[in-house]
């Protein structure tokens, strides 16, 4: 009696399992994202996920835009949280966030001054930024991307004083007075609030960009 007793619980608690399962209850999903994005607006999503989901473990990936395609084209991934690209096909998006795109500048340095007297209301034609020297990602980053466009629409060429990898490399780089970025309103909101950075609007830019899943 007591052996068929353990077996009935384990079958009921088999049973159980499989049903929380289908209702997505329990299990693993892989999601990826870009590291600055993780950093400042992913947690908030992962906290209610949890708190819908307790039992959902979260793989979280992080990679630059391209790469996160590439993952969830190949199946790797569930679904990504990234800029989002309206020429992509065969994806279905959900809008979660809206940003727009500043200049940001460390408060000690010459650049900071020369920003203040071009600016109204703490906004900046790009058109006066020609001889300011930035600090920019690779080719194939959206942020850079973004510069180029600008730099395109105000017939200047951009003057790239530092070359780095990732958006929190070039906060890093900014901390550190290398020169002036282009970095998402997200750094703004939901950073370290570092209080030496100054963030600047940018005139040309007339449309924000949607984060989505």
């Amino acid at each position: 009696v007591i052996g068929a007793r353990h077996i009935l619980d384990s079958y009921e608690s088999t049973v159980d399992r499989i049903a929380d399962i289908e209702k997505g209850n329990v299990g693993k999903i892989a999601v990826g994202t870009s590291p600055s994005l993780c950093q400042h607006i992913f947690p908030n999503a992962v906290k209610k996920l949890k708190e819908i989901y307790p039992n959902i473990c979260v793989n979280i990936y992080e990679a630059k835009t391209k790469e996160l395609h590439g993952m969830l084209d190949e199946g790797k991934l569930d679904f990504i949280f990234c800029v989002n690209n309206d020429e992509r096909s065969g994806c279905i998006t959900v809008p979660v966030h809206e940003e727009t795109i500043l200049i940001a500048v460390h408060k000690s340095s010459d650049e900071f001054l020369k920003l203040q007297s071009v600016a109204t209301d703490n906004t900046v034609s790009f058109k006066d930024l020609k001889d300011f020297s930035f600090i920019a990602l690779e080719s194939d980053q959206v942020m850079t991307r973004s510069l180029y466009s600008l730099c395109r629409l105000c017939n200047i060429k951009p003057n790239i004083s530092v070359s780095v990898s990732e958006v929190l490399s070039a906060y890093a780089m900014l901390k550190s007075n290398a020169g002036i970025a282009l970095l998402p309103s997200s750094f703004e909101k939901f950073g370290d609030m570092n209080e030496n950075i100054a963030y600047f609007n940018i005139s040309e830019l007339n449309r924000n960009r949607t984060i989505a899943i």
